[in-house]
């Protein structure tokens, strides 16, 4: 990671790396040492970036070709690992945003979604998996209810049915 480069920089970078994570969920599991490692170390760069981030979020959206983060340019889609654009096509989201506080289960959790197979991830509709999913064990996160994605929000995009 650019720990020393600009801000834009780092969100790329953070996003890269989020994208590698993804690509290695495809071939283990969440539990596999290499994917456990890959997270922990995209979830310490991106607690780090959002501590900088204001308001302490991010979001990251693709408009056309560009890249764009906090409303910033930060780079061009090719650059990234596939993985990434993918999820917005497969979930058809605007955006994504992290919120600082994100835990590394949390970032597993929406890896472990966003690595789904395209006929798995047919019908699935991220707002009710954050409504649905049981507390995680991690111990700032044992609450009566769910706390899952409370630091991540996904905007999906809206279809308009045109008028007769």
């Amino acid at each position: 990671m650019n720990a020393h480069g600009s801000f834009e920089a780092r969100c790329l970078d953070v996003l890269k790396a989020f994208g590698k994570t993804l690509s290695q969920m495809n071939l283990y599991n969440a539990n596999h040492p290499a994917v456990k490692q890959m997270t922990s170390d995209t979830a310490s760069a991106l607690s780090s970036l959002l501590t900088e981030a204001e308001g302490g979020e991010i979001t990251y959206s693709i408009d056309q070709d560009k890249l764009v983060a906090n409303g910033r340019i930060i780079g061009q889609v090719f650059e990234l690992p596939n993985s990434v654009p993918q999820i917005f096509a497969k979930f058809k989201l605007n955006s994504v945003a992290f919120k600082s506080g994100l835990t590394e289960a949390e970032l597993t959790a929406f890896s472990e979604m966003a690595a789904m197979r395209p006929d798995d991830a047919k019908g699935l509709d991220p707002g009710s998996i954050r409504r649905s999913r049981k507390p995680m064990t991690a111990p700032r996160l044992r609450k009566p209810r769910s706390n899952f994605f409370r630091r991540l929000r996904i905007s999906r995009s809206r279809m308009r049915s045109k008028s007769s």
